[in-house]
């Protein structure tokens, strides 16, 4: 993963804005989390995607009450060319039944959370519509995206995903990935326009190596300054983000030296000017060197005399009668003297000046000729002078005022001139020299120093923290900045300092378990949530689930709130730690094929099950990978159906169920039972179910596997054959039961339903 250090040597020397006024980026995990608190928001305000029902017009194919995720933003294949990203919205709760062209059930899916069902949509970033408050938000509408791949069922046939096309259309949904404020602000830098693109991260960028999605949102923006923008970033364009930020501003290199540097650097010239100087490649920075005529007037200067008011020396001449001093200012030469920009530094070098003259005058004590006795003497000449070195400064970020200054680091500035050669005859001629050279070294770093930190960015700062924002009370915070060639910006995505952040955010919980919440305050936080059914919740934010719910799956929201403030989280209680799915599939003896089966496990993310196989006909089971992929038996079926009960464990006892039901090449679909699937009954509630005679076969046997619950005898009214079946007072969790009919004495004249049994409040 690039570091701080790795992007600023990457950029040195370099511009990357193409020509734009900034470059704003942020990585695709803060988008994620950004997105998860607009999910949450919107779930408490009703407004995200409804539950799905449909069927196909041959009710072979049928989605019941499928909830989706907050969206997932991926930049897999990515182009820094265009918008486009790839979004995943999840399916959370519901079920999905397959069905043969007779009504009998071929799988049976129970969706749960993780289990890595859903949508993947092509998705193109756009910029909002309507007032200057909207134009400049970056969204997402979903009504717009295109679906690539339902995860769900296999080689799902056209007519499913026309369906959640159109769905996705007629159920407009927009989440928003950040704002860019197009608004008047009073500041210099007032974005105008911008484009949108995404990016890749390469592989040298990605927090795991195998993340391939993992990417960033890059605006490029146009302001007030250059409102016309630049050129649009081809593949080539480099990665910005660091590993320890998630937002990155680079603000034009030309732009803030021509705004800030150069206006202040001019300040200290008596004459001349900073002149704009690049490299010949289209990339390279831009830097600024002193005019030919460029001087800066050091005022009078003068060494602190060595001995008895003599053995010094200053600018300017002398005069007579009595002797003494008249000054004149000390002006430096800056002819070919450069600000140059160098990973951390910002240098202004002397090495590039010339020599120059200054008239200089002095005062030495000398020995009297005959009489021995020392006396001051007094001289003038013009001195040969030069500078070499430099003075370095960086940015400096002041985090509690999130400002950005300009400081020394390092003082490498030396004067030299030919005083000793001029004035050699004296004894204290190079002490003096040595004295004149630092004062004159210290005038001008003092000089050129004050300048510099008199630098104000306020107009950059008024860009990054007033024009870059982000929903759900989140702001960029500045973290460092630094002018490597282009003023670079990092940051973080975090909630303001005002809000209230409640987390976590969001989890599943099993029923009966509890979940800590806290708050970024110490403030009284009331709790309260809903459903009323969803639980209870602490004055201190200890949140238990139910010890019962309805179905498999229930949504809690849980709010906070404090005189000022409110947040919102969400909870996902199941009625299981650990989900099998598809929880029934069958499988024709004559068309076998593998099946994966997929797995919602709480808790460890890392956590291994240990999977079985048990079957009604001991031997003819198939067998069961570690991860859950389910290979049929090579073995000959025995004749009707064989049940196969999949248990997975987790390392804690946890364990669920799947059923497969294994159908011989020789058994007929005879008998329709009706209803062919019941969905959701509850414990100790009755089920009818009715099968027709056939012209050669009678519905007469009826069983249930496993043995859970009742089933009453048959009984035949004309050609039809009903029975009844009672599911168990109690279960654990969601169960369910395979009931078949056969012709007695004829195990492969059959038919079978399926029916769920649910874990319901009483």
């Amino acid at each position: 993963m690039l570091t701080a250090a790795d992007i600023i040597t990457s950029l040195s020397g370099k511009t990357k804005t193409l020509g734009w006024d900034a470059v704003v980026a942020y990585d695709r995990d803060k988008i994620n989390h950004l997105f998860q608190q607009q999910y949450i928001s919107k779930l408490a305000a009703g407004v995200h995607f409804a539950p799905i029902s449909w069927s196909n017009e041959r009710n072979t194919i049928q989605f019941e009450n499928i909830t989706l995720s907050a969206p997932r933003i991926s930049f897999v294949n990515a182009s820094t060319e265009s918008s486009r990203a790839v979004a995943t919205l999840e399916f959370l709760d519901g079920n999905v039944i397959e069905r043969n062209p007779d009504g009998q059930v071929n799988s049976y899916i129970r969706i749960r959370p993780g289990m890595g069902y859903g949508l993947t949509l092509n998705v193109d970033l756009i910029a909002g519509q309507g007032s200057v408050n909207e134009q400049g938000r970056v969204q997402i509408d979903f009504s717009e995206g295109t679906v690539a791949i339902i995860n769900v069922i296999n080689n799902p046939p056209a007519e499913v995903l026309a369906f959640f096309q159109q769905w996705l259309a007629n159920n407009a949904v927009t989440y928003e990935l950040g704002q860019l404020s197009l608004q008047e602000l009073g500041s210099g830098l007032t974005p105008k326009k911008f484009v949108i693109r995404t990016q890749q991260a390469p592989l040298t960028a990605r927090r795991v190596a195998e993340d391939d999605g993992y990417g960033a949102v890059l605006l490029f923006v146009a302001t007030n300054v250059n409102p016309a923008g630049g050129s649009l970033p081809t593949d080539a364009y480099p990665w910005l983000i660091p590993l320890e930020s998630s937002s990155t501003i680079l603000v034009n290199n030309r732009l803030v030296l021509e705004r800030y540097l150069k206006l202040e650097l001019d300040k200290m010239l008596t004459s001349g000017q900073w002149e704009l100087i690049r490299g010949t490649n289209d990339d390279d920075a831009f830097s600024l060197r002193a005019s030919a005529n460029a001087t800066l007037n050091g005022g009078f200067i003068q060494s602190v005399p060595l001995d008895s008011g003599a053995n010094y020396a200053w600018s300017g001449n002398y005069a007579t009668r009595p002797n003494r001093p008249v000054p004149e200012d000390f002006i430096y030469s800056l002819r070919g003297a450069t600000l140059s920009l160098d990973n951390e530094r910002l240098a202004i070098n002397f090495d590039g000046g010339k020599t120059f003259q200054q008239n200089m005058a002095s005062c030495f004590w000398t020995i009297g000729g005959q009489t021995g006795t020392s006396v001051r003497t007094w001289h003038r000449a013009k001195l040969t002078f030069w500078s070499t070195g430099s003075t370095v400064y960086q940015l400096v970020l002041d985090h509690k005022a999130e400002t950005v200054g300009i400081a020394l680091t390092d003082n490498k500035v030396t004067i030299g001139s030919n005083f000793i050669e001029v004035w050699k005859n004296f004894i204290e001629t190079k002490a003096v020299a040595n004295e004149v050279h630092s004062e004159l070294r210290s005038a001008i770093v003092l000089i050129v120093r004050n300048l510099m930190e008199n630098v104000k960015f306020k107009d950059i700062e008024v860009f990054a923290l007033n024009h870059v924002l982000f929903p759900e009370h989140n702001i960029n915070r500045l973290k460092s900045a630094h002018m490597p060639g282009d003023m670079v910006i990092f940051g973080e995505i975090d909630p303001s300092l005002i809000s209230l952040v409640l987390a976590p955010q969001q989890t599943v919980l099993p029923v009966g378990k509890s979940q800590q919440f806290t708050t970024n305050v110490s403030s009284r936080v009331t709790y309260s949530l809903s459903p009323a059914n969803g639980g209870t919740i602490s004055a201190s934010g200890l949140y238990r689930a139910p010890e019962t719910i309805n179905g498999g799956v229930l949504s809690v929201t849980i709010n906070a709130r404090t005189a000022n403030a409110t947040a919102t989280a969400h909870i996902t209680v199941v009625s299981s730690p650990v989900q099998l799915s598809p929880a029934f599939f069958a499988l024709h003896e004559g068309d076998p094929h593998a099946v994966q089966l997929n797995t919602m496990v709480l808790g460890d993310e890392n956590t291994t099950l240990n999977w079985s196989l048990t079957s009604s006909t001991p031997g003819v089971t198939g067998i069961i990978s570690s991860d859950g992929l389910y290979m049929p038996p090579f073995e000959a079926y025995p004749l009707g159906y064989t049940y196969v009960t999949v248990t997975a464990t987790s390392p804690e006892g946890q364990t669920s169920q799947a059923y497969i039901l294994l159908i011989s090449a020789q058994t007929q679909p005879e008998f329709n039972i009706a209803p062919p699937f019941v969905a959701g009954l509850a414990p100790g509630a009755v089920q009818t179910l009715s099968a027709d005679a056939t012209l050669d076969f009678d519905p007469n046997d009826w069983a249930c596997y496993p043995a859970l619950g009742t089933l009453s005898q048959p009984e035949q009214e004309g050609s039809t054959y009903r029975v009844k079946y009672t599911a168990p007072a109690t279960v654990k969790g969601d169960e369910l039961v395979i009931v078949r009919a056969i012709q007695q004495g004829k195990a492969h004249r059959a038919g079978y339903a399926v029916i769920d049994v649910a874990n319901k409040l009483k």
